[in-house]
């Protein structure tokens, strides 16, 4: 098997912010929206997948153990899952609005977008979701308990086949979620139609309470808070008996991207309520748009898009890959210096993470085993924590039972000199000094396509494509 380099964004799951569905992989995340009008926001406003948390919310989750729940949360989360369990069916409007702040060389910026979704459930297995953002990207989802049918407006492609069985399967669909997630909003929106609402809701809660009632969009609600493993959140529910879910905003942290600081909130309101409808049969029928072309794989179709005279298009590679890796000299967890120009002629793998970013904590018992298993074939590998104190690094190890070479990139440099755009990042480079491949992001398939190319590079290959003579490195014409 021909090893394959790693391309930008080709991972399930890595912690960025933003939403729409143009350029997702497995949990569907993009970043191209705004891209052209302000580079480094651009990369990061267009994919609230993650939006502090992990992947999109799972069928059946569990919720942690540990968790506190006080008893005002039971009562109001108990009500509002009978309330909705009960429901044959609903429709209503998601709004989510998200904003960015930033800097870049002209200063303080920022960029907003909104994201609107009408949604109409019925059960067991009918569904009509239409998208439309602020860029102008739209999709729509529509299952009539036949056939599920899915249209990425930009591109105009759609694909359709057996519906599922469930509303919760249909919502776990890659695609279907990722057209959800914009606003964090999804765990909400899967948990409305779950079999067991408040375990859905409460995947990844440590704490959660009810911090009094308030009036928000014209209702008296009450305010759940939720301490999360990652990025908390706040959910504002209606009072009355109509436990109808009215606000939602994600606590997210302070995001690091391509060496900036980078400030992202958003927040969803839920509106246009409708409790037992009647609905028709042409409610949740889907009529292809004039010109629409049908795919076996819309995800598939669009990675692939249109190449020069037709063809399939090359994803785009990494801005690293093919060029020589900038020096690394960091100190160590354990206070020795590493020096990347000291391991010159030896394979170097350096993960970038952090210990708030779930997809890196995840990720990292493989990155350990991977580091260990290659070690003795000589290959170097350090795990390059992103602007964390020492102590709280060495801590989250400790807790973790996690033992690998840790190094603290405490400024951001050489985070922004590999050009860490989202993490977790894993950047291989080569005997030769030159980045071989960039892995953006975790999933089930990373430690596999990881070994594949180290054992790759021993063998004395390369998995920097081979290319025409009056091609650069990268693949752009000299």
């Amino acid at each position: 098997m021909t090893p394959q380099p790693m391309f930008s964004g080709g991972d399930m799951r890595r912690h960025t912010i933003g939403g729409s569905l143009t350029e997702h992989r497995g949990t569907v995340q993009s970043r191209s929206m705004a891209a052209a009008a302000w580079p480094l926001l651009g990369a990061v406003l267009v994919s609230v997948g993650c939006s502090g948390t992990s992947a999109p919310a799972k069928v059946t989750p569990s919720a942690p153990p540990a968790a506190k729940i006080s008893p005002e949360a039971k009562v109001l989360l108990d009500g509002m899952a009978g309330f909705f369990k009960g429901l044959k069916g609903f429709a209503m409007r998601e709004v989510s609005t998200t904003s960015t702040a930033g800097s870049d060389s002209r200063g303080p910026q920022t960029l907003d977008s909104t994201t609107e979704r009408l949604v109409l459930v019925e059960r067991p297995n009918r569904l009509l979701v239409t998208t439309q953002s602020s860029s102008g990207r739209g999709t729509t989802i529509a299952c009539d308990g036949s056939h599920l049918a899915i249209h990425q407006q930009a591109s105009n492609k759609y694909e359709s086949g057996a519906a599922p069985a469930a509303i919760a399967e249909i919502i776990a669909n890659p695609l279907v979620a990722g057209t959800l997630s914009a606003g964090s909003v999804a765990i909400v929106t899967l948990a409305l139609v779950a079999d067991d609402l408040p375990t859905t809701l409460l995947e990844g809660v440590r704490e959660l309470t009810v911090q009094g009632t308030e009036v928000v969009e014209g209702r008296e609600c009450q305010r759940l808070v939720a301490r999360t493993d990652s990025a908390d959140w706040e959910l504002w529910i209606a009072t009355g008996e109509q436990p109808l879910p009215v606000k939602f905003v994600p606590r997210t942290p302070a995001m690091f991207f391509g060496g900036k600081n980078i400030e992202v909130k958003s927040a969803t309101t839920f509106d246009q309520w409708r409790v037992e409808p009647v609905f028709e049969a042409a409610d949740f029928s889907f009529n292809p748009p004039e010109g629409a072309e049908k795919v076996d794989s819309l995800l598939v179709a669009l990675q692939a898009g249109p190449g020069k005279g037709g063809g399939p298009r090359r994803p785009a590679l990494h801005p690293m890959v093919g060029f020589k890796g900038p020096p690394v000299q960091l100190v160590g967890l354990d206070g020795t210096r590493f020096d990347s120009t000291q391991a010159s002629g030896k394979v170097v793998v350096l993960d970038f993470w952090a210990t708030w970013c779930p997809p890196c904590r995840e990720g990292l018992p493989v990155m350990a085993r991977i580091g260990s298993d290659y070690a003795e074939k000589g290959v170097v590998f350090r795990a390059v924590n992103v602007k964390e104190e020492g102590s709280v690094v060495r801590q989250f190890l400790e807790e973790a039972k996690l033992d690998l070479p840790v190094v603290l990139d405490e400024t951001g440099k050489t985070s922004a000199d590999y050009r860490v755009d989202g993490i977790p990042q894993t950047v291989i480079i080569g005997g030769d000094g030159l980045v071989q491949a960039v892995h953006v992001g975790f999933d089930g398939e990373t430690e596999a396509k990881l070994r594949q190319q180290l054992d790759a590079l021993l063998e004395g290959k390369s998995l920097v494509p081979a290319l025409p003579t009056n091609f650069g490195p990268r693949g752009e014409p000299l």
